[in-house]
């Protein structure tokens, strides 16, 4: 009979995947990217600590949201840059 931690962990696994997934194409990758990274990367680790090898679904979560998060991010920066060029254009026009 199969351990049922395994189970679980495969059940949070695939939940986590559809979570990063979902929240990347609806917009909400800010805040479930990094949940996804944080969650997988726990998943992976128990994993490991019952000496398996983590789940492809682990992987990919993870995976997922750390592109999820590194997009976000840089869309952040991207606007803040806009926001400090066009500033600095409307001072320098306006001296």
């Amino acid at each position: 009979m199969p351990d049922p931690r395994v189970k679980e962990l495969n059940d949070q696994s695939n939940t986590w995947l559809i979570v990063s997934i979902v929240g990347f194409w609806l917009g909400f990758g800010f805040v479930t990217g990094p949940l996804s990274w944080i969650k997988a990367n726990g998943i992976r680790r128990n994993y490991r600590s019952m000496g398996m090898q983590p789940s492809g679904s682990s992987t990919a979560a993870m995976i997922i949201g750390m592109v999820s998060s590194l997009v976000y991010v840089m869309a952040v920066l991207a606007i803040v840059g806009m926001f400090t060029l066009f500033a600095g254009a409307a001072a320098a026009g306006s001296m």
